[in-house]
């Protein structure tokens, strides 16, 4: 295990995304809680790992409380089942998202940009060890007055 694998840069809170995904499957058709985990794994929104049954489930009766999603219970061969559809106010919540993440994608764009320049003028380093010593040997000479000595190669 990485000591990194905690760290928030191991991209752990990508499925804090899960709710606008959710609201996403379910705005092109309403489905059963079973079938929309198994559309959520497909996203490939968790890697190799399947989606957390339970806590799917406890999303989306969080949802279904605060008023974007809205059950009917379906009465098919078996027992009735729970169909989960977006309602207007899971629209909204849906569009705000849309908005949210645009936003925030143009912001980790900037940050991303920052980090990788920062790395590259690491990775390149502009002064090798074996010139620093020389550039310090002139800047120590050139300061006490003394003429630098070039090398020749």
């Amino acid at each position: 295990m990485d000591e990194l694998d905690s760290c928030a840069c191991s991209g752990g809170n990508l499925p804090r995304f899960v709710q606008p995904v959710l609201l996403g499957l379910l705005v092109r058709e309403p489905m059963h809680g079973y079938a929309l985990v198994q559309k959520l794994e497909d996203t490939g929104l968790f890697g190799p790992q399947p989606p957390d049954m339970t806590g799917c489930y406890r999303m989306l009766r969080d949802m279904e409380r605060s008023g974007v999603l809205e059950t009917e219970y379906d009465r098919g061969d078996g027992p009735a089942r729970k169909k989960y559809r977006v309602t207007a106010l899971g629209r909204r919540c849906l569009n705000r998202w849309i908005s949210s993440l645009t936003s925030n994608r143009d912001h980790l764009d900037r940050v991303l940009a920052l980090l990788l320049s920062a790395r590259d003028a690491d990775a390149q380093d502009p002064c090798p060890e074996a010139d620093r010593a020389f550039m310090e040997e002139v800047r120590r000479r050139a300061l006490s007055g003394a003429l630098p000595r070039f090398r020749t190669h």
